[in-house]
């Protein structure tokens, strides 16, 4: 077990997390702070502040150990003059046990223990409202030191005790008073927090801390920075089913993990990974390769366009402009290409939700005469928002559907120049109906290829408490199984009028895997990125775009990074408008990329990512660039080849090269065999480079021979190494 846990007196500490090969202590200081804190409110007065009781407060600690697990029972807790009335229970067990469907076992070198948390509760007049464990207050990092966190493809934070973990200002729209300054805090699941781990590692001693929640239960994972004192620290907070409901007893339906690994994030996503494909609800259990779910025709999209849209800014997405511009987009570039139609409807952009239909004279002749020329489209919605100045509003009787705070109130939000729209609560059947009827009459009446349906992944869960609704007040799993349930109803119907039509949606959220066809990774465009999802999800979910603006390809470098950066992390290319035209070499470059991505589905979208080449990167030259996302200068600096490595299903590994730059550079490439089974054994090895036109060179690499080789990448070009199975 990685935590040594002692009671000292009356106070329970943390006092070591000791990576067990390396001897490396990531707690060298202990905890003498709480490992736990939980809020209760008065159950008739929810609106004000409740009393907060943690770990330290406990005037007796008892402690059970059996072979299975340890057990913390802290007890005598008063809530005013109710004596005695709150007791905790905190869990340990030594190992990860094995509930997975499937029967996996813990990957070699990880060692971790589950983490478990009972709150028993008889008070007649308080309610529990949060509950936040475990509190790892005093993690230390080096400058040397990377910290992951799952902030949309993922994004790994170098010194991170000293580094910028702030949430992105245009991120917070709401000004929710609980995020402070200093501090990362988001609720889970949502487009900055899309799966459920962190991973702290100092060189190849890594420390694994997760919540392994099979159901997407909302929580709220808040990682803060402690320059001062030299520390990191790490939390949970847990929203239970029945918030603030006197006398309520809670017990954390899924385990936190903590534990030590060997290696580097791409070991702590494998970790995550073997969890969610063996246990989570989510996982699909088929291959996109072989999947049924997903039409042939969406796998194999190499590229997105937008029409209706002017930089940033929605306009009118006529017919009359938005299907020449589609038309002249796939034409040039001349693989199959898929249009994201904004503005088709006749009310403004962000308001009058969800009065989508009838949309604009000539939706319909336009959307046929695009499919005609091959072209997919794929119009947007909201799947989440409702204006309440709409007559449809009044009519239907809304405002009885809408998610509700604690006070009763319905929650607002602003989109720049918007009216206030109201989150509406998608576990209630009339919302669910209202959804997929709409994607139902755009496919079957007006003949489009899928719907986008916003806000789905990008936007984080909202406690309700609509005493109306179908399901208990505040916290809990409703958010997520109400979306997976509108999204299956809006499946089943829009595949009744078309059986290829699918559904897209904004941001990476893991919960909705299956269920939905591609994720726009639009505001994963950030600095430090990794491609944590793809490392995870890589063979089961697919993935397009990102913001590309005019301002990027002026640039240039800009563009080029987050296009390179887009074909190596496997995301479908594009996602940008007619400005692309005047930039004839970005174009070009972009055009490139997109032949190769099409060339190489086998890898880039049917296949898992998996830990690159060793690659000998001496005298390459640093690109440093930087651009704006969300009000939060992004500052990038690469190298000017990536690359990345897939794991296709048949076995054979592909690496995926591209040179960013204006001139060529060497690629020096080897294959660990402890890393790459392709490389195991002393059998030959085929090597194919394939590019834009398909395979461009084929060598064999004799047997006993270490698998590699230096390839001399030319200016603005990419290509494909696939290294297929000894024979």
């Amino acid at each position: 077990m990685p935590a040594i846990i002692t009671c000292v007196g009356n106070r329970f500490q943390t006092s070591h997390l000791v990576h067990p090969a390396s001897g490396h202590d990531f707690l060298p200081r202990g905890q003498h702070s709480p490992l736990w804190e939980i809020e209760l409110r008065e159950a008739a007065r929810k609106q004000e502040t409740g009393r907060r009781l943690n770990s330290t407060q406990a005037r007796a600690i008892t402690v059970e150990e059996t072979a299975a697990a340890t057990t913390y029972r802290f007890s005598s807790f008063d809530l005013g003059d109710e004596r005695g009335v709150v007791e905790v229970v905190v869990t340990m067990q030594p190992r990860v046990r094995d509930a997975s469907r499937s029967g996996m076992r813990p990957l070699p070198g990880h060692d971790a223990s589950e983490w478990r948390i009972s709150v028993y509760n008889r008070s007649a007049r308080y309610g529990l409202w949060t509950v936040t464990f475990p509190i790892l207050s005093q993690l230390a990092a080096s400058a040397e030191a990377e910290l992951f966190m799952p902030e949309g493809w993922g994004v790994v934070h170098r010194d991170p005790i000293h580094a910028d973990l702030r949430l992105p200002t245009g991120w917070n729209i709401f000004d929710d008073p609980t995020i402070q300054s200093d501090t990362f805090a988001v609720d889970y699941p949502m487009g900055l927090w899309t799966m459920q781990f962190v991973a702290l590692c100092e060189g190849r001693s890594g420390l694994y801390l997760a919540a392994h929640d099979r159901e997407g239960h909302q929580k709220r994972f808040q990682v803060i920075p402690h320059p001062v004192e030299e520390r990191l620290a790490w939390q949970i907070t847990h929203y239970p089913a029945e918030m603030g409901a006197a006398g309520k007893d809670y017990h954390l339906p899924y385990p936190v993990v903590v534990g030590t690994f060997t290696g580097d994030w791409i070991d702590a996503a494998k970790i995550y990974r073997q969890w969610a494909k063996g246990d989570s609800i989510w996982f699909p259990p088929t291959p996109t390769e072989m999947s049924q779910e997903t039409p042939q025709w969406f796998k194999e999209i190499a590229l997105w366009g937008r029409v209706g849209v002017v930089g940033s800014r929605v306009i009118a997405g006529d017919a009359a402009t938005a299907v020449p511009e589609a038309l002249r987009f796939a034409e040039h570039f001349g693989v199959p290409v898929a249009v994201h139609w904004y503005g088709w409807h006749q009310i403004p952009f962000d308001d009058h939700y969800p009065e989508y239909l009838p949309p604009k004279e000539g939706f319909k002749e336009g959307v046929a005469k695009l499919r005609a020329a091959g072209v997919r489209v794929i119009p947007y919605i909201n799947g989440r928002l409702f204006d309440p100045r709409t007559e449809s509003w009044q009519r239907e009787g809304a405002a009885a559907f809408c998610a509700l705070n604690e006070h009763g109130e319905k929650y607002e939000e602003i989109y720049g120049q918007s009216p206030p729209l109201s989150p509406m609560c998608p576990k209630t059947p009339y919302w669910q109906n209202k959804i997929a009827s709409i994607v139902e009459e755009l496919v079957g009446e007006y003949g489009v290829d899928g719907v986008y349906i916003d806000q789905i992944g990008a936007a984080a869960p909202k406690l309700c408490f609509n005493p109306a609704h179908p399901h208990a007040a505040g916290g809990g799993h409703f958010w997520v199984e109400g979306y997976r349930e509108m999204l299956q109803r809006a499946r089943t119907q829009i595949r009744r009028k078309n059986p290829d039509a699918v559904l897209v949606t904004e941001d990476g959220a893991e919960p909705y895997s299956g269920l939905l066809d591609g994720f726009l990774m639009c505001n994963q465009t950030m600095e430090a990125m990794v491609p944590a999802y793809p490392a995870v999800y890589g063979d089961v979910n697919l993935t397009f775009g990102r913001y590309l603006y005019a301002e990027d390809a002026e640039a240039i470098w800009p563009f080029r990074v987050k296009a390179a950066q887009m074909f190596t992390f496997g995301a479908q290319m594009g996602w940008l408008s007619a400005w692309i035209f005047d930039f004839p070499r970005e174009a070009e470059y972009l055009k490139m990329l997109a032949q190769v991505r099409y060339r190489s589905l086998k890898y880039l979208a049917y296949g898992e990512l998996v830990h690159p080449p060793m690659v000998d990167a001496a005298g390459l030259p640093a690109i440093s660039t930087q651009w704006e996302l969300w009000r939060k200068a992004q500052r990038v600096t690469v190298l000017p080849i990536l690359y990345s490595a897939w794991q296709a299903p048949d076995g054979a590994l592909g690496i995926a090269v591209t040179n960013l730059s204006d001139d060529a550079h060497p690629f020096r490439w080897t294959l660990d065999p402890q890393v790459h089974p392709v490389a195991r054994g002393g059998n030959e090895r085929e090597v194919h480079k394939s590019g834009p036109n398909g395979v461009e060179s084929s060598r064999v690499v004799p047997a006993h021979r270490r698998v590699g080789g230096e390839e001399t990448v030319p200016p603005r070009s990419a290509f494909v190494l696939e290294i297929a199975p000894g024979f």
